[in-house]
Formats: structure tokens, sequence, C-alpha cells
């Protein structure tokens, strides 16, 4: 069933450490890689702007240089100013233009587009993938005198007069350059910062799970019934865990050994009492041997050995269960042998009788081993007294054998047989006299619930059928 689960849930196979690891490793280069991005982003922001101010500056400068050149159109001027603006490094392009944007002078390639906004005589900027292009009018301040001489009006008015536009392109080269520079120092800093957090946090977990570990390893040890204790090392969550577990180990085990203890003198108890059991019964034994002496009647005093025999077979199974190491059931094999052995030497006088038994290892409950060895008894007896008159050989057979075992109960074929001279054919074991045949057919029946067939060919058979007894047990 665990290896299903782990074929349906695989992640639950991951340990706790695995888990911590995964979820901080994925969100240590989740960060790092968001850090770097919003940190190139920034930077490449502050770039922009500074290039901005820069091209700002040189475009009022170039305004400036471009006055005088543009009043006089005079072209050499201008190309002295053009000189002097592209000794900016970033310049990448510069062109005089008249008032009406009719190009004057240029150097270098001058985008054909031109500015929409030149109608408005503000500084304007279009931004290309490589380049600033900054497009800024070029004025010159009059006076009122320059303006009209004869005129009336205050001579300290001053007018502003546009007299031309000059356009400036800014490279990118550079800011891009240093973005490249940027993202590869970002992107090195990034993995540097992940390794070294994935190793720091590798580090604290394995001594922040140690006593997880440790536990672990202490409930395995509890479930296979050791109860060890485990060394508390902080005063935290982990070390009030880890004592709390150490006093949960020590009662288990205290309670383990105080029922130890209640077990052994249960045992103890138990084997005395089937002890006197079998003692009380090897005493009623004896006094029906000794009556059974004193009995001038052969009649009477066969009664009486067929009691003790009964009495015998009981008490070998309380004597058996004693001797048996778990006190609930015995070893079925060497209590038939047991058995068989002592009804030989009782019956068989002359010794020309074999007696052989064939049973399986198998261990039967007292509940179920009692009428079983009664059975026995009833059916050996019968055998050893009437199929072998006149001191007649032959031989019995005891067999027994579980013939099944499944969830309702073991089931075992218990066997007597004989080559004797046979059960007459009128007689019918459930409607006959003898008390013994009457006593294994109530056993058989009602006891065992069992099955009994009788079996006349080649002597006398009996095969009893049943199941295993179950009973609840008690304490």
């Amino acid at each position: 069933m665990a290896s299903d689960l782990k074929k349906v849930l695989p992640g639950r196979t991951m340990t706790f450490r695995k888990k911590i690891l995964l979820v901080a490793v994925s969100g240590l280069i989740s960060a790092s890689f968001v850090y770097t991005f919003e940190a190139v982003r920034t930077e490449r922001s502050i770039m922009r702007s500074e290039i901005i101010k820069k091209a700002e500056v040189v475009t009022e400068l170039a305004s400036r240089l471009g006055e005088l050149p543009l009043i006089s159109g005079n072209p050499e001027l201008m190309k002295k100013a053009i000189t002097s603006l592209k000794n900016v490094s970033e310049v990448s392009f510069i062109a005089f233009y008249d008032k009406d944007m009719t190009l004057l002078e240029k150097e270098g390639e001058v985008p054909p587009q031109l500015h929409k906004q030149y109608g408005s005589l503000k500084t304007s900027i279009l931004e290309d993938k490589n380049y600033f292009d900054l497009c800024t009018p070029v004025f010159t301040v009059r006076s009122g005198e320059d303006i009209d001489i004869f005129s009336e009006t205050d001579k300290d008015l001053e007018t502003k007069e546009s007299v031309g536009w000059v356009r400036i392109g800014f490279s990118k080269a550079s800011m891009n350059e240093a973005s490249s520079r940027i993202i590869y120092r970002g992107l090195v800093l990034a993995v540097l910062f992940t390794v070294i957090s994935i190793i720091f946090i590798y580090k604290l977990f394995t001594v922040a799970v140690k006593p997880l570990t440790l536990l672990s390893k202490a409930v395995q040890s509890v479930r296979s019934g050791r109860y060890p204790e485990i060394p508390v090392s902080s005063a935290d969550e982990l070390g009030m865990l880890t004592a709390e577990f150490n006093r949960m180990s020590r009662a288990i085990s205290e309670r383990e050994e105080m029922l130890t203890a209640s077990l052994e003198e249960k045992e103890v108890l138990l084997k005395e009492i089937h002890h006197r059991v079998k003692n009380n019964m090897q005493v009623i034994s004896s006094l029906l041997s000794l009556q059974s002496g004193q009995v001038g009647d052969k009649r009477y005093a066969e009664i009486l050995n067929e009691s003790r025999n009964r009495i015998r077979s009981m008490a070998l199974v309380h004597e058996k269960l004693y001797r048996s190491p778990d006190l609930a059931s015995i070893d079925f094999n060497d209590y038939i042998k047991s058995l068989s052995s002592t009804l030989l030497s009782f019956y068989d006088r002359h010794g020309s009788i074999s007696l052989k038994t064939d049973a399986a290892d198998v261990n039967l409950a007292v509940d179920t081993a009692i009428p079983c060895g009664l059975i026995i008894t009833e059916l050996v007896s019968n055998c050893l007294k009437h199929a072998f008159p006149d001191g007649r050989s032959g031989e019995v057979l005891v067999s027994f054998k579980k013939t099944a075992e499944n969830d309702r109960g073991n089931e075992y074929e218990l066997i007597i047989r004989d080559n004797g001279v046979g059960i007459p054919e009128d007689l019918d074991i459930r409607k006959t006299n003898s008390l013994g045949l009457q006593l294994v057919t109530s056993l058989v029946e009602h006891q065992l619930q069992g099955r009994l067939e009788l079996a006349r060919s080649a002597g006398t058979g009996f095969c009893i059928r049943f199941k295993e007894l179950r009973y609840k047990k008690m304490v």
C-alpha cells in the first residue's frame, strides 16, 4: 500500500528538508532575477535622464553658437559651429535649419523625418533605439532701437525673434554598453547570491532539522519496541518537543515494564492453575483406578477405566498447556503421540497392535484441543478393545491435518482407522447405547460443530471434519 501511495502521490515522498530547500531555492532565484531586472531598469532610467540632461545643455549651447551663423547665413560659420559641437563625444549628427525648417548645413546621418513640434518654438525630443534626437529653436534678441529707431516706443524693450533651428543627435551607444555591463554584473551577482544563499540555507536547515531527524529515528525505535531518549540541545519549540518526547518515552517504557511484569505474574498464575487442574485430574484418575481395582464386577471396572482414560486425556491437555510457551494452545502433534502411547500401553497387553500417528505441526487452542482429545480417546480405545479380538494383531492409524485456511477460520480433518473386524452393518452410531460413541457424536456435532463420517471397508474408519472454534479471549 505504501508503494501505491508513492506512485500516486510522488511529492509526498520528499523529505521536509528537501521541500523547504525547494521552496527557498525557488524564492531566492525568483528574488535574485527580479532584483537584477529592477536594478537594470533603474540604472537605465538614471543613465537616460543624465544623457537627456547633457543633451539639453549641449543643445542650449548649440542654439547660442548657431545664432550668428543663422542670422548671417554664412555656411563657413555654420561649419565651425558644427565642428565645435562635434567635439562632444555622444553627438552623432548636427544640422542647422532656417526658420522654415529648410536644411542649411549638416554633419552626420541626419534622419529625414522632421519633428512635428517645430511650429511651437520649443525644444522637442524624439527617441530612437540608437539615439536621442533633439531639435531646438535658435533665437536672436532685438532691442527697441534695433526694431525702429524713429519710433517713440520704449527703447529698452527687448524681443526674441526665431532665426532658425539646430538639430542634434545623441548616441545611445554608451548607455547600451553600460546596460550590457550592468546586466552581466547583475546576473553574476544574482548567481553568486543564490549559490551563497543556498549553501547558507542548507547549513541552517541542516542544523534546524537535525532535532526533527533525531525525533523521527526515535519514533521509529518506539515502533520497534525500543524507547530511547534524545538530548535536549535548545530551549525553543523543538527543545520543548524533544523534552515532551523524552517524557512520553519514559512513561511508555515504565508502563510496558509494568505490563510485562503483570503479564509474567499472570502467566505464572495461569501455569499454576493448569498444573493444579492437571494434578487434580490425576488424583481423580488415581481414585478411579483404585476404585476399579476394588470393584468385583468386570463391567463396572471397565466403566471406571474408561472414565479414567477420559480424565487422563483432559489432564494431558492441561499438562501440555502449562509446558507450552503461549499458554493458550498446544502442539497437537505432540499431544496425539503422548495420548496414543498412553492408550496403547493401557489396552494392548500382548503387544500385537501397532498404533501409528500422522499429524501435522498444528497448534490448537484449549477449547478445540479438549474435545478432540476426548474423541481420540474414545475412538482409539474402541479400536483397541473391539477391533482385534482374541489377541489378533492389527494396526490403528490416527491422522490429523489442516485442510483449509481462510478468514472464517481454519478447517481440520481427524481420521481414526483400524484394519480390524469392523463394526456390524446394522449398527447406527447415532442410536447406539454405547456411551463412548454417543459422547463422540455429541462432541463432533454439537461442540465442534463438525461432520462425522463412518467407513466400514477393510476395518473401521472415522473421518471427522470441523472448523477451529473461536471464542472471545477472557482475561
